[in-house]
């Protein structure tokens, strides 16, 4: 019996693994991105997000004080493949506004000694070809409070056929969060997905 639980929870992993997109590692119909480089126990799958609303000028604050991810490393697709067996959730954005931000419907709790990682891709909303660079912030809210973590990342370029990581290091433990997503004033509308790792 013990052993036919774990044969299903595996055909259940496996089977999450195969709802994500293609796209959670790579867009293969856009061209080439820039080469600069730059956080619940039960697994989810991919989710829906809320809807987007504008930005407050808290959050513009929070996202302006931002560290740019020029020092963080971006990973060939295919490199980190197991990762994506390891998610805790993950979430799909079809279009992000200019100003605008969204929390992930799917959250994850964070067990003690355990620190979270983003894998993303992002690149510009656009029925024809890329026009610029997307400038995006991810950060974690606590679901219990609502409000953000002191950490979070600003990811001001295109991630097609690699992905970026950013692993969250100022995170309290043993509460339960969900991504977001905030796109900046002026940036270009913005499309991706990405998953957390812990």
């Amino acid at each position: 019996m013990k052993s036919f639980k774990s044969m299903l929870l595996s055909v259940s992993l496996v089977a999450a693994m195969f709802t994500l997109p293609l796209s959670a590692f790579a867009d293969p119909t856009k061209e080439t991105p820039s080469e600069n480089q730059t956080t619940q126990q039960t697994i989810t799958t991919q989710s829906d997000l809320s809807p987007e609303r504008k930005l407050t000028d808290k959050e513009l604050e929070i996202m302006n004080r931002a560290v740019p991810s020029d020092s963080i490393i971006e990973n060939k697709i295919g490199s980190n493949d197991v990762s994506i067996l390891a998610a805790v959730m993950s979430y799909n954005i079809l279009k992000l506004s200019s100003g605008n931000t969204k929390y992930s419907d799917a959250s994850f709790y964070l067990p003690p000694g355990k620190k979270p990682t983003l894998t993303l891709v992002q690149s510009p909303y656009s029925g024809g070809p890329i026009p610029g660079n997307c400038d995006v912030y991810y950060t974690l809210v606590d679901v219990d409070t609502n409000n953000w973590i002191n950490d979070g990342v600003r990811v001001s370029k295109n991630y097609t056929s690699t992905n970026f990581s950013y692993t969250f290091s100022n995170v309290p433990t043993d509460r339960t969060y969900k991504v977001v997503i905030s796109n900046y004033p002026d940036a270009y509308d913005m499309k991706g997905n990405g998953y957390i790792t812990l």
